[in-house]
């Protein structure tokens, strides 16, 4: 009798749980089970310079059974980074579930790097909020990669020069090269005053403007060399401009070339003899002596 029971009571426990199992089933079935997820996709750059902006894109996607209808994504802005363009809060909207093969809403943010951040990866904090529940990414599942920034490099030098002799006047064109990644915006160039030389051109100040990365830019200036002990000719130059992060820069250069007497230039093969003068010379005299011998022929006969 004891064991009739207890296999009775064990035949109603199962049918029980069996009920309890289709009665949450059918419910899911009617209504869903919400969820949802954030995945960062990448950004751009990667790594980002120090001071300057990133595009983050992350995915968002509904990883329950039933649709979403009011779903927010929401930046929590903390050191180093700030918005740089639009909102912090982003509406998506309603999202289906992803069982349904339905896409993944995509979120892209523009942010500023603080240009004294910390080398390495940075947490970045989002909250997502589906209008029934509120879900926070705090825990360092973000990461932005973060590196030095690097000032824009560029060479500036003498391309061209016709001046080879001190005490005298003639044209050189200084270029300006961007060898950097990024792009200079905004570029002055400044010929600065110089005991060795003075300028003939009517502005010592040019307006270049923007040199796109692996180009450049030249600008000539008149002017007259005086006499310099060393030959050696100093012209020092500011220039000033901006990186594509808006930060300003100003750097003096000394340029310098260099003048020749006449001699180094025909030793250095930099100036041709002229012979004109020589040749002159020895046409006129034997026209002299030409003219000579015949007078003197003359004057003989005639004695």
């Amino acid at each position: 009798m004891k064991q009739r029971k207890k296999a009775l009571s064990l035949i109603i426990a199962c049918i029980l749980l069996v009920n309890i199992t289709a009665i949450t089933s059918a419910a899911t079935a009617i209504g869903g089970v919400p969820d949802v997820d954030v995945v960062l996709l990448n950004q751009d750059p990667d790594p980002v310079e120090q001071g300057d902006v990133v595009e983050v894109r992350f995915k968002v996607e509904n990883t329950g059974t039933a649709t979403l209808d009011d779903v927010e994504l929401k930046l929590l802005p903390s050191y180093p980074f700030t918005i740089y363009s639009g909102t912090a809060t982003r509406n998506i909207g309603k999202l289906k579930s992803s069982l349904t093969g339905a896409d993944a809403a995509i979120i892209d943010y523009k942010l500023r790097v603080d240009k004294d951040a910390a080398e390495g990866e940075n947490e970045i904090e989002l909250e997502v909020n589906t209008g029934t529940m509120t879900k926070t990414y705090d825990d360092g599942e973000f990461m932005i990669d973060i590196e030095q920034y690097n000032v824009p490099e560029l060479n500036v030098y003498i391309k061209e020069n016709n001046i080879l002799q001190p005490n005298t006047k003639g044209t050189i064109a200084i270029e300006v090269a961007n060898v950097d990644l990024g792009d200079v915006e905004f570029l002055q160039m400044t010929l600065l005053p110089s005991e060795d030389y003075k300028l003939l051109s009517s502005s010592d100040y040019v307006y270049i403007g923007n040199v796109d990365s692996d180009d450049t830019d030249s600008e000539d200036f008149e002017i007259y060399v005086k006499d310099v002990e060393d030959g050696e000719v100093s012209v020092p130059i500011k220039i000033e401009y901006q990186d594509s992060n808006e930060k300003e820069y100003e750097k003096t250069i000394d340029l310098k070339f260099s003048v020749y007497s006449s001699r180094d230039l025909k030793k250095y093969g930099l100036k041709e003899t002229n012979y004109t003068g020589i040749i002159i010379l020895a046409i006129l005299a034997i026209i002299v002596y030409f003219y000579w011998r015949r007078k003197n022929r003359k004057n003989k006969k005639h004695a």
